[in-house]
């Protein structure tokens, strides 16, 4: 006779091999904490008499792993899942360990764990900088190249080994101190001050940076030689952010909400002054772009200004954030996450740029037209963020859809809800390709004006948008076609139920008529054969 089993204290145990050693341990923490043996568990073993991990003789394989790092990773597991026992790591290679087959098999939670207790330790910053590369530990790097810049050694070559001989190099060609620091011309006596994390200067107080800053990010250490090196031309560096606050801004809304100053300057809205000295440009695609103001201030102006225009409000504004300088000296470009403002050639039609001036201007309009091609890029950039970002909510959405069908044979959504989906996917392509403003289309003021072209494009390019729209293109057809599927899988069931239906109402329909019109029919067909008989047993003797 068979027994139940307790749900909460019957443990499944798995075991593994690894190297020499076998290991068997409760096999729930792998799954609900790795998104990777929860694939490998839920993969079909087939007809196997004996399933994989379940004995010694059949144990699971983890190749390329040692018994010691495995060890380790066990002990971090399951000391914070059981209490004391076992041990925890106590040193730096321990945890090392652990770090590198948490990242490697996404225990998020483990991975976290070791990088504290790696934090809490005392490590060389030429190892943080090492593991923060091997490990994507994007919080470390910044800090130790930090303390590598202030230290008077230099590199030997062993470190260079192991943070990296590109890292190194880098780090010998800009000069040590000037890696990370900078210092503002303006303020001879002020001491360096470093950079943050994402590459941009410390005055930016943006927390969280999009992905759309992803690749100015990447080229960020381009703007280092411009950064470490001023000149008694050049300003001193100023932040641009760039805010999408909707989905879209009303224009007939804007010219009322606008300050009195404001001007119309082709597809957007130029105030040339906001707050102590800063301008902004405001696109109806629901961004703006702010230069030389700080974020409390562009915050100030999208609730004070921009809140009664916005239609389809954004829960958290996408963000992108890089400095610019000014420099009469220099040509007008992008290197790396800096903009520097400088020499423009004249335009090639004049009534591009504003007739009249304000009196009251933040900056200078010889390069007006230049920051509103930066701004535009940018504001395009900052709008293909929130689809982005949309389209990966989305996608998380309906991601169980593909394994449900696999595991049930069902899509595990009704058709009203799977139109709805597919719905959705056709809102995001027409905010990709069909708007007003798409994230193809070279605007037409560009057209007559090559350097401004140059700018947009150089900006558009930096930010990757071509590549990131394609991108968006692809996910987009492919979740459609999954949808599509799996409307037709609905549709056929509910045809196949349909058919069921009209053969039950045909079978009741033959029930009732029969039942209806049994006896008639009864008679029709045998009750004048019966008559006949009786008749001939009446009739008199021939004879």
């Amino acid at each position: 006779m068979g027994h139940d089993r307790d749900t909460s204290f019957y443990v499944a145990t798995v075991t593994f091999l690894v190297e020499d050693r076998l290991f068997r341990v409760p096999r729930a923490p792998f799954e609900q904490e790795s998104s990777v043996f929860l694939d490998m568990f839920s993969i079909p073993q087939g007809d196997k008499a004996v399933v994989e991990g379940l004995c010694d003789e059949n144990p699971i394989r983890l190749d390329g792993v040692t018994k010691d790092d495995f060890e380790q990773l066990l002990k971090a597991l399951f000391c914070r899942q059981n209490g004391s026992q076992p041990p925890l790591p106590d040193n730096v290679k321990q945890w090392t360990s652990v770090l590198k087959l948490s990242t490697m098999w996404d225990f998020q939670i483990v991975r976290q764990s070791a990088i504290r207790a790696l934090d809490s330790l005392q490590i060389d910053p030429v190892d943080r900088v090492a593991l923060a590369q091997q490990y994507d530990i994007q919080e470390w790097l910044v800090p130790a190249l930090n303390e590598l810049a202030k230290r008077l050694e230099p590199i030997s070559f062993e470190e260079g080994c192991r943070m990296g001989f590109d890292t190194a190099l880098k780090l010998a060609s800009l000069g040590l101190g000037s890696i990370v620091l900078y210092l503002d011309f303006r303020n001879p006596n002020a001491r360096p001050r470093p950079f943050s994390n994402d590459g941009t200067s410390a005055s930016d107080d943006l927390k969280q940076k999009p992905k759309a800053a992803t690749p100015l990010r990447r080229t960020a250490s381009a703007s280092l030689p411009i950064r470490s090196n001023p000149t008694p031309t050049r300003s001193s560096i100023r932040p641009v952010l760039t805010f999408a606050t909707a989905e879209r801004y009303v224009p007939t809304r804007l010219r009322a909400c606008l300050p009195a100053h404001s001007q119309k300057l082709h597809d957007a809205w130029w105030v040339p002054r906001w707050g102590e000295r800063g301008e902004i440009f405001v696109f109806p695609n629901g961004s703006f772009v702010c230069w030389g103001t700080s974020e409390t201030e562009a915050r100030r102006f999208a609730k004070e200004v921009l809140a009664p225009c916005e239609i389809g409000s954004l829960r958290e504004a996408e963000t992108e954030s890089l400095d610019f300088v000014t420099d009469p000296n220099e040509k007008t470009r992008i290197q790396g996450d800096l903009i520097i403002l400088g020499r423009v050639a004249p335009l090639q039609e004049p009534d591009s740029a504003p007739a009249v001036h304000p009196p009251d201007l933040a900056l200078d309009t010889t390069t007006l037209l230049a920051r509103y091609a930066f701004s535009q890029a940018l504001s395009r950039s900052t709008a293909l963020a929130v689809l982005e970002e949309s389209l990966e909510d989305y996608l998380s959405s309906v991601a169980q859809l593909p394994h449900s069908l696999e595991k049930t044979g069902k899509p595990g959504l009704s058709r009203e809800a799977l139109i709805k989906k597919l719905g959705s996917l056709l809102k995001f392509r027409q905010g990709l390709n069909l708007n007003r403003e798409n994230f193809s289309d070279t605007p037409d003021l560009y057209w007559a004006e090559p350097e401004l072209e140059g700018l947009f494009k150089s900006m558009s390019s930096a930010l990757e948008v071509k590549t990131r729209t394609n991108a968006v293109n692809e996910k987009i057809t492919y979740a459609t076609e999954v949808q599509s599927i799996l409307r037709q899988l609905l549709t056929e069931s509910t045809a196949h139920r349909m058919e069921l239906v009209i053969i039950a109402l045909i079978a009741v329909e033959v029930v009732i008529a029969l039942i209806r019109d049994g006896p008639e029919l009864w008679h029709m067909a045998f009750g004048p054969q019966e008559k006949c008989s009786e008749n001939d047993g009446s009739l008199p003797s021939a004879s």
